[in-house]
């Protein structure tokens, strides 16, 4: 019979999936999933202290300190907007729920590949709710930006080009066990992503995904030849159906790409201050209001530049000092600008340790071979797209980037988890290092000795070792047969799909 901690850490599981699957679907179903993985943390014999070892969950803890002493400032410098800064900083520190996730995930391969595909069944449900309004409108539908349960079109088309890159680099691992029955579901699967992608019409979401898809195509082709060989069927089928979309949808494409194209000359020319904000009928500019925007938050920043105007002073800022075609927007548009003039040049600097310290597991587990390739490209992907969006729009304290930052975040930072167990027996199941002479291989194969197969930082960079291409390291990393849940663990456990 099960004991209460196995209980309740099958319940924490389940609400790792259950947040998956409401990641993109509804708010509250992750809700629900968040407060299941919660109760899971009541059973005993967790190793608390071990996890203070953990640089994320060190660098995640200095930032919640961090927020407490900007807290403590505001309550000296402005106790009237306390309650406000108060509630901003509730919601700052939110972000550290990334590590929630990485502790169920555990760096178990298996399980963080079951979860991806949660999220991206979560998000066609999600959009299936709003297929209605397509027979409403009809032949309009294409015409016009869709936002499809998301609180813009912005953030529709960036989860949608997150499915987009799941499908295309996770793809080619289930059609190639599959019949053609599962290509017909993948392509339908891509097609329907993709489409959601022009539907945002959000053009630093389709430049960034194009700009992110070339360097996933590289490092695919260096980092493991068979890796590539699968993966560039699909690009070549995703180029296929962009064409298609593109040219079906030209109009629309080319009204988009064209509309400000004074302000990308000026912007060329460095006349910022020449660009204008609104049109003759009183319009917004896109770009034109975004330059501005981050004009005025530098400009505010430089009058705090160390620690910044408190967890919530964009908003009083905006409200007291900006233009009147600011009064409408919340933020800045921008997360490096949000960051500095909220929290300073010592906020920014912690904020960029916890996704340092977060990405760092991850390189680390692809360089000893416990991570596969195409998961690392995909979490590497994500995270990109959306750090080289945050740069031109801001959604840091939105509920939708939360849960993203939680899961991917989480993926990368959980190899950081691997209890001690597991790692005392990967040793046995990583690959023979590959050396120079045969009769070494041989010997060492006799001998059962197995070297470490990590790849040195220096090494990665350089390339000295390894000779004239810094990445041909690379291809030595081979994916696995199979998708390794976790040295050592058991089948109960390295199965478990959350």
């Amino acid at each position: 019979m099960p004991s209460v901690n196995d209980r309740l850490a099958a319940l924490g599981l389940a609400g790792l999936s259950l947040f998956a699957v409401g990641l993109w679907w509804h708010r509250m179903v992750a809700i629900a999933g968040i407060a299941l993985m919660l109760a899971g943390l009541l059973r005993s014999g967790i190793e608390w202290r071990r996890f203070g070892r953990i640089a994320a969950v060190k660098a995640a803890g200095l930032w919640l300190l961090y927020l407490a002493f900007q807290l403590a400032l505001v309550a000296v410098t402005d106790p009237a907007l306390f309650p406000g800064h108060w509630k901003a900083a509730l919601r700052w520190s939110y972000l550290a729920g990334f590590l929630l996730v990485a502790y169920y995930l555990e760096g178990r391969c298996r399980r963080i590949v079951a979860v991806l595909a949660w999220a991206v069944a979560g998000f066609f449900i999600g959009r299936l709710v709003y297929l209605d309004e397509l027979f409403r409108y009809g032949h309009e539908f294409w015409r016009f930006r869709h936002q499809l349960g998301f609180a813009t079109a912005i953030p529709m088309g960036q989860y949608a080009a997150t499915v987009l890159l799941t499908l295309l680099i996770l793809g080619p691992r289930f059609l190639a066990r599959h019949g053609r029955l599962a290509w017909v579901v993948w392509f339908l699967g891509l097609a329907i992503a993709a489409e959601c992608v022009f539907l945002s019409q959000s053009r630093g979401v389709w430049g960034t995904l194009l700009g992110v898809l070339v360097l996933v195509s590289f490092f695919a082709w260096r980092m493991a030849p068979s890796l590539w060989r699968r993966y560039r069927k699909a690009v070549a089928l995703f180029a296929a159906l962009g064409v298609v979309v593109g040219v079906s949808q030209y109009s629309v494409l080319a009204h988009r790409l064209a509309e400000e194209g004074h302000t990308y000359r000026q912007l060329l020319q460095g006349d910022f201050a020449a660009i204008p904000m609104q049109r003759a009928d009183g319009s917004e500019y896109s770009i034109g209001v975004r330059v501005a925007m981050w004009r005025f938050g530098i400009t505010y920043w430089l009058e705090r530049p160390w620690f910044g105007w408190g967890p919530a002073g964009t908003r009083y800022l905006i409200a007291c000092c900006a233009p009147e075609v600011f009064r409408r927007f919340n933020d800045l548009h921008s997360a490096p600008v949000e960051l500095l003039l909220r929290f300073g040049i010592a906020g920014l600097a912690l904020a960029v340790a916890v996704g340092v310290t977060a990405v760092t597991p991850a390189l680390r587990a692809l360089r000893t071979r416990r991570l596969p390739p195409d998961v690392f490209l995909l979490v590497m992907a994500a995270l990109s797209l959306h750090g080289l969006l945050a740069l031109v729009n801001f959604r840091m304290l939105n509920y939708d980037w939360r849960f993203f930052w939680f899961l991917y975040g989480g993926i990368a930072a959980s190899f950081a988890f691997i209890r001690e167990n597991d790692r005392e027996t990967e040793t046995s199941h990583r690959p023979v290092a590959l050396r120079q002479g045969s009769g070494e291989k041989t010997q060492a194969r006799r001998e059962g000795e197995a070297a470490p197969a990590e790849v040195s930082f220096r090494t990665l960079v350089s390339g000295r070792a390894v000779g004239p291409t810094p990445l041909r390291f690379l291809r030595r990393l081979r994916p696995p047969s199979k998708c390794q849940a976790g040295a050592g663990a058991s089948p109960a456990e390295g199965d478990g799909s959350g």
